[in-house]
């Protein structure tokens, strides 16, 4: 269960959203509307908490595109001076990858109350919403008007498209999945129900790491050791350790952690998992998994074949020190700084099949036993590269996979001096005591190098390949990459932000990077005009081949872009 300092922390999370937020906010604004000033730190954490769930549960990390999906009501009117219903729908995120329609509805609680529950009045309240897009009579207004004529769409379409249903609130309590209402809703609209609360956002929730140690002692016939080579002064292990040992290792209480020669396993039912550990995990908590739930059945059916079922978990650690004990029948092992690369689902579940019932210690766990990997290392390259490979055979995006090397901790690092941030882990921050002018994600830096290469036409429908493909092109062997030209490159993109959105109102994403290809291709830098030639040409290719696509569909074709070239008389 969630607690009152982790109700703060979400607070504080929110509102440090809301501020890196406050300039796309601005971005996107109306001529003539203006920011208001007199917003207290109340409305900002609320604002800020939408940015912050949905960075953590859409593809989505640019703060320019999740205000796009916002629909709420209050948000709209006082930001953008549309007061539109939003119908109790406060964002919507369709994502045409996964074929998933993912609707989210808000509330963000001033006060902790330890025993306060979610209300099922917010679920009901969406009804019309739902209503309009299951029969096609669809009579609202605004952005919610656009995204139910988009769904109606998919919903028609040959796909099988999944409605996702999100209730998020900052309370301690979430909804039973069991709640006659919200039975209702999947029986009548299709759409699967998920609730999250302050136990669910510290999951999701990337947190900068304090140092966790530990200690365990385990017979020398569950421990194998492994060096690289002889003369190699690293030492790693290979272990069968019981679940009980790995709930302490990584439960939040230090002394837990330290007390190695603890016998009285059934004080471990109140540790809580400690989610420093798992800052350097390429997969984040996932709200929908089989996975999960099939760990479970075997700890509940079956603990003593968990080791054969289980594919293991890597740690690595900056020290990991043995002594022999016990007539040298035993393994004392001390491990400094640990953290789990790979994992990080099953360590999840345990820690809540152990919360789950106060037997379950004694009567489950203590009968399971799985496959640990203890690394010693502290080369970030090598660390992030053990990451990649032993999450690379699960479903994880590329992307995230790709968050751990050296060169994006390197970009990091390098921004952060130039008073941007990077955002490499949705949902971070940044160091709380830092102020940034500006903030860039991955995706968004990849497509700006992607498009100044030479392919603008491929930062939506491929971007997948910015970190497949591309990626050692625009990362890896970019020379140029660690420099004041990247500086410059992301000013640049702010500026067409600023000059196009005067000129033509809001604009895509794919506009603003054909624009930045054009003005690196051409070497110019009056954005307005460059826009203005862009968009005459748009509709001047759009006549000549009487093309009924959209403008987004045109701008992943390579004829549209080698038409452009030739306009613009591109090599």
């Amino acid at each position: 269960m969630g607690d009152l300092n982790d109700y703060k922390l979400i607070n504080t999370k929110s509102i440090r959203h809301f501020n890196l937020a406050k300039e796309a906010i601005v971005r996107n604004q109306p001529e003539g509307v203006a920011f208001p000033s007199n917003l207290d730190d109340i409305k900002k954490a609320r604002y800020g908490f939408y940015y912050f769930m949905l960075q953590l549960l859409t593809e989505f990390s640019d703060y320019d595109d999740i205000t796009e999906i916002i629909t709420d009501q209050e948000f709209n009117s006082t930001f953008f001076n549309n007061r539109d219903n939003d119908e109790g729908i406060d964002a919507i995120y369709i994502d045409e990858d996964k074929y998933e329609i993912n609707l989210f509805n808000f509330k963000y609680r001033e006060s902790f109350n330890e025993d306060r529950e979610q209300s099922k009045n917010e679920a009901i309240l969406s009804s019309k919403f739902l209503a309009a897009y299951k029969t096609g009579i669809n009579d609202t207004n605004g952005k919610i008007k656009h995204f139910i004529d988009e769904i109606i769409k998919c919903n028609k379409s040959n796909h099988e498209w999944k409605t996702y249903f999100y209730i998020i609130s900052n309370e301690n309590k979430t909804l039973s999945p069991n709640d006659t209402n919200l039975q209702q809703l999947n029986s009548i609209y299709g759409v699967i129900i998920k609730t999250i609360g302050i136990n669910e956002i510290m999951e999701l929730s990337p947190l900068r790491p304090s140092k966790i140690n530990a200690r365990l002692v385990l017979p020398n016939e569950a421990v194998m050791s492994f060096q690289e080579n002889s003369l190699s002064s690293n030492i790693s292990y290979i272990v069968r350790m019981p679940l009980t040992t790995l709930i302490r290792l990584t439960c939040k209480d230090e002394n837990s952690r330290l007390k190695h020669d603890l016998e009285e396993d059934d004080l471990l039912y109140n540790e809580d998992i400690d989610l420093n550990v798992l800052y350097d995990n390429v997969r984040g908590y996932i709200i929908r998994s089989k996975y999960n739930q099939n760990i479970e059945e075997t700890l509940e059916n079956n603990p003593s074949k968990f080791f054969y079922y289980n594919n293991g978990i890597t740690i690595v650690a900056d020290e990991i020190n043995t002594t022999e004990c016990n007539s040298k029948t035993k393994l004392k092992i001390t491990i400094n700084n640990l953290q789990v690369l790979n994992g990080g689902q099953t360590l999840r579940t345990i820690h809540k099949f152990n919360k789950n019932n106060p037997n379950n210690i004694i009567n489950k766990l203590s009968k399971a036993e799985v496959l640990v990997r203890l690394l010693k290392v502290t080369d970030e390259e090598l660390k992030s590269k053990i990451g990649e490979n032993t999450n690379s055979q699960n479903s994880i995006d590329n992307m995230d996979l790709k968050s751990l090397r050296k060169e994006q901790l390197d970009i990091e690092h390098f921004f952060k001096e130039h008073e941007i941030l990077y955002i490499r882990k949705k949902g971070d921050t940044g160091e709380d005591n830092k102020i940034y002018k500006d903030n860039i994600s991955m995706l968004l830096l990849g497509q700006m190098l992607l498009s100044i290469s030479g392919y603008p036409e491929n930062i939506s429908n491929k971007r997948k390949d910015i970190f497949t493909k591309y990626y050692d092109e625009l990362f890896v062997r970019n020379e140029n990459l660690i420099s004041l030209s990247t500086i410059a490159m992301i000013q640049k993109y702010r500026e067409i932000e600023s000059s196009y959105t005067r000129q033509n109102g809001k604009i895509s994403v794919q506009k603003k990077m054909y624009v930045l290809y054009l003005s690196y291709k051409l070497k110019r830098d009056d954005f307005n005009n460059l826009s203005i030639e862009l968009e005459n040409f748009v509709k001047k290719y759009m006549e000549n081949h009487k093309t009924q696509k959209a403008e987004s569909r045109l701008f992943i074709t390579s004829e549209f872009k080698d038409a452009m070239d030739e306009q613009f008389s591109i090599q």
